[in-house]
């Protein structure tokens, strides 16, 4: 009928449509497309939110949290035999981490924020702004496990990518877990010989802000 296709005509693809799809590339053995796949969706959905004028619209099709997450995690989980491949992959993850940094950074030097308070920060329609967690840096650090060979190259991406994850306050059990396995024993005993490798005991500053961000 008329109406069924006036219906049909009305549905657009939302956030959890389009997180839903990223999120399967992640999970796809198409190793040599999915990164580039993962990010055209990111791309296609800011293009759309710009395009949308209405504030329910552009609600609908921003990009959350759960997206970039997934995108490097499509990055994170690309096991190609090209060398190439795989560093395409990992420029892919750092870019879209570097974005929503940046994002988050200057809404905060804008405000003149600290940590806590942006760590728990909305914007003017009531949604979280959109930093980096504890989910964004493991994943991160699983993506320079698993697309770099190992080295001091290596051992130094992984330890800035673990210091900025402190000096958020977004360390957990998950981050730990994923840095015991990307970083060398020597840079293992360097961060956390003096803590036993026990989450518990490591600093409170460094995992005050989990769970804040949605």
């Amino acid at each position: 009928s008329n109406k069924l296709h006036d219906d049909h005509a009305t549905i657009k693809p939302n956030v959890f449509t389009y997180t839903a799809v990223i999120n399967a590339w992640a999970r796809s053995s198409q190793d040599d497309i999915k990164a580039q796949k993962a990010v055209q969706l990111l791309k296609a959905m800011k293009v759309q939110q710009q395009a949308q004028t209405s504030k329910e619209g552009t609600a609908m099709i921003k990009p959350n949290l759960y997206t970039y997450n997934a995108v490097i995690n499509a990055a994170a989980t690309c096991k190609s035999a090209s060398s190439e491949r795989q560093q395409n992959a990992l420029k892919i993850a750092f870019a879209v981490f570097q974005s929503l940094e940046r994002d988050y950074r200057s809404y905060q030097k804008e405000r003149n924020m600290d940590a806590d308070d942006a760590a728990a920060a909305v914007d003017q329609n009531g949604h979280p702004i959109l930093q980096p967690n504890h989910v964004t840096y493991g994943t991160l650090l699983k993506a320079a496990h698993t697309l770099m060979p190992p080295a001091n190259e290596r051992d130094d991406v992984i330890k800035a990518v673990f210091q900025k994850c402190i000096k958020d306050g977004q360390l957990d059990d998950g981050v730990v877990n994923q840095f015991r396995l990307a970083a060398s024993e020597s840079l293992v005993q360097e961060i956390m010989a003096d803590y036993n490798n026990d989450l518990d005991s490591m600093p409170i500053d460094w995992k005050k802000n989990v769970n804040k961000t949605r």
